[in-house]
């Protein structure tokens, strides 16, 4: 070949490096991946245990507040469902039928 290019066994160690290099790039991309997600996740990972602000105290109570007004309202809505059905089949429905 007169001195150019490489013998086979030149070949296989050049390649076998470019892939144990190609190999090592690729770890330490997901390496670097896995540590910016840690990064990313780690106040949800640390709780927070100080106490509750006035504020959030009184956000808590106002939400409170309105769930129980959502539930008495559903409640009242399915009394007057109930109420307007059982008066549907009343006139409507023979007593056979029901």
């Amino acid at each position: 070949m007169n001195g150019f290019g490489r013998t086979k066994s030149e070949a296989l160690s050049y390649f076998s490096a470019l892939g144990d290099v190609e190999d090592l790039k690729a770890a330490a991309r997901a390496r670097k991946a896995f540590e910016d997600f840690q990064l990313a996740e780690s106040d949800s990972w640390s709780g927070d245990t100080s106490a509750p602000s006035e504020t959030d105290v009184a956000e808590h109570r106002e939400m409170l507040r309105k769930g129980k007004a959502i539930q008495k309202r559903n409640a009242e809505l399915r009394r007057i469902k109930s109420e307007t059905l059982a008066e549907v089949y009343r006139r409507w429905i023979p007593r056979g039928v029901r």
